[in-house]
């Protein structure tokens, strides 16, 4: 049985630590998943299956179950998630561009690749709130964690070259991914110290 252990401010199954690598590997399914999906509703809204109306319904209702999703696992279950603002203002803000790109779609000045792309990136930023969640759980307790920024590749922004360089840090002072010049499109992860 899996459980999340809210001492260690970990996932245990059966006792044993589950490693944050296997963790993040489940996130990256869930926005594989995400993004297969935006990519058929969209080629649906291409072919006219799919009215703009019912696609932009269909495309926000499956970032905010991959966004609820992403946070309940960074917090450590939905149980400990407290305060949906977070989810609710990045659903909200995605949802914003939305109407604009479905109608591009429709019109046809969107290449059918080109529109497969972009509808594909906005389930890229189920893996921000999973990793701002996860920090922000790690943060709280009676012993603060250190952290630090871990880039996926060298050419990340230099934003995120610049706080990776900072080295290890308390969990507070750690700056959410989302919030440098990436934005959404971050693949830097945080790694804490008892993971190494």
């Amino acid at each position: 049985m899996i459980t999340y252990n809210t001492k260690t401010k970990r996932y245990e199954e059966d006792g044993n630590a589950i490693e944050q690598a296997a963790i993040i590997a489940l996130i990256h399914k869930l926005t594989e998943r995400a993004k297969v999906e935006a990519k058929r509703l969209t080629a649906r809204l291409q072919d006219g299956s799919l009215s703009r109306e019912q696609w932009q319904e269909a495309m926000q209702s499956l970032l905010t179950s991959a966004h609820i999703i992403a946070a309940s696992v960074g917090k450590g279950g939905r149980d400990n998630v407290t305060d949906w603002s977070k989810v609710e203002k990045k659903v909200n803000w995605q949802a914003g561009y939305l109407g604009a790109f479905g109608s591009a779609v429709v019109a046809g000045s969107v290449s059918a690749a080109r529109a497969s792309q972009r509808a594909a990136s906005y389930a890229d930023a189920a893996y921000v709130t999973f990793s701002n969640a996860d920090v922000e759980q790690k943060a709280g307790g009676e012993r603060e964690m250190l952290c630090r920024l871990v880039q996926n590749s060298q050419e990340g922004c230099s934003e995120c070259q610049s706080d990776a360089a900072e080295g290890w840090m308390p969990v507070s002072d750690m700056a959410e991914l989302g919030s440098r010049e990436c934005g959404d499109w971050c693949k830097c992860y945080i790694e804490f110290e008892d993971e190494i």
